[in-house]
């Protein structure tokens, strides 16, 4: 989450889940494992009907599209190329630094302390 943002601004958007498992025991496992890392998130399931789970919705007709788009992609081989820059560990250090900021000091603090990084890790590279 960026941190000069307020909570409240934040979009916490949708995800699609294709569950690939066929044994369903796994599924409550694989649905909390995600209910957990996206919060006041809308799940859609991709590849089946909508489970009795509180957090998944019915595909809405805006977004059948881009399900099939992705159903069109199961199964495939995709290749991606990844831009590799020099700055990369100055910015992990920001963002650790950051990090630890946020454990120990008040949240005004964090973010006075989160811009000052953010632009000396800018002026650095």
């Amino acid at each position: 989450m960026p941190p000069h943002l307020p909570k409240s601004k934040i979009d916490p958007g949708f995800v699609f889940l294709f569950v690939r498992s066929n044994n369903p025991r796994w599924w409550p496992a694989i649905f909390q494992s995600v209910d957990k890392q996206f919060e006041k998130t809308i799940f859609y399931l991709g590849n089946g009907s909508r489970p009795n789970y509180e957090r998944f919705h019915e595909v809405p007709v805006e977004r059948r599209d881009l399900l099939e788009s992705l159903k069109a992609m199961v199964g495939k081989e995709h290749n991606a190329r990844l831009p590799v820059s020099q700055d990369y560990g100055s910015r992990f250090l920001a963002k650790l630094g950051l990090g630890f900021g946020g454990l120990f000091l008040e949240p005004a603090s964090t973010r006075v302390l989160g811009l000052m990084i953010v632009v000396k890790a800018t002026l650095a590279s």
